[in-house]
Parts: C-alpha cells; structure tokens; sequence
C-alpha cells in the first residue's frame, strides 16, 4: 500500500502523524526523541502548559510516548498551534539530515516522494 503524500504538521494531522511515529522502528522512535528533547525550543510551549497544570512526564521515552502524545492532543488549541510549528521544524531536520531516508519516504508526515 503507497504512504500517504507528504503534508506538513497541522493540528488537523498532527494525531495522524503520532501515530505513524509510534508505528515506526524503535531505532527511528528513539532518534526523532533524542532530537526533539535536544531542542529546547521545540518543547517550550508543551513544557509550560505542563508546568502550569502540574502534569509530569519527565523525560520522554519510548514507554511513555503515547501517554505524551495523547496528552499534547489534550492540550489547548492555542497551545497545539505553537507545538506543531516547532515539531514540524524539527522533523524537517531530522528529514534534512536523511534521518527518514534518503527521499524521505519513511518520513512520519508522508513520502517526499510522491
């Protein structure tokens, strides 16, 4: 079966996308973590919804990210908003960096190729 097209993070797809992450090797899984976590940037909008709420989570893992991610789908839209934006970029640099692939085809937004 072909993969979806490639479409950049919305909040309209981004459940779509987490779950093709969860889908992917835990190799993939733990190298899109790493990258994320390393961008501080990236998490500041979901660190301080977090904060605010008392939510704890820690350091994600693969053991917990589907907790993570079902709690990011809770959050505000506001917040969301900024979330995407942020993950997009970092999942364009992982993809720059030919982490899903050499065309992208294993990207977690869909093939670059078609």
């Amino acid at each position: 079966m072909p993969r979806a097209t490639f479409k950049p993070v919305t909040t309209a797809n981004l459940a779509r996308v987490f779950v093709a992450i969860l889908a992917m090797d835990p190799d993939d899984i733990a190298m899109i973590i790493e990258t994320f976590v390393a961008d501080k940037t990236a998490t500041i909008a979901i660190r301080e919804h977090f904060t605010n709420n008392r939510e704890q989570f820690g350091v994600p893992t693969a053991n917990n990210l589907a907790k993570l991610f079902d709690a990011i789908l809770s959050t505000p839209k506001e917040v969301r908003k900024v979330f995407v934006v942020e993950f997009d970029r970092v999942l364009d640099e992982i993809h720059q960096g030919d982490g899903f692939g050499t065309d992208g085809q294993c990207d977690p937004r869909g093939d670059h190729r078609n």
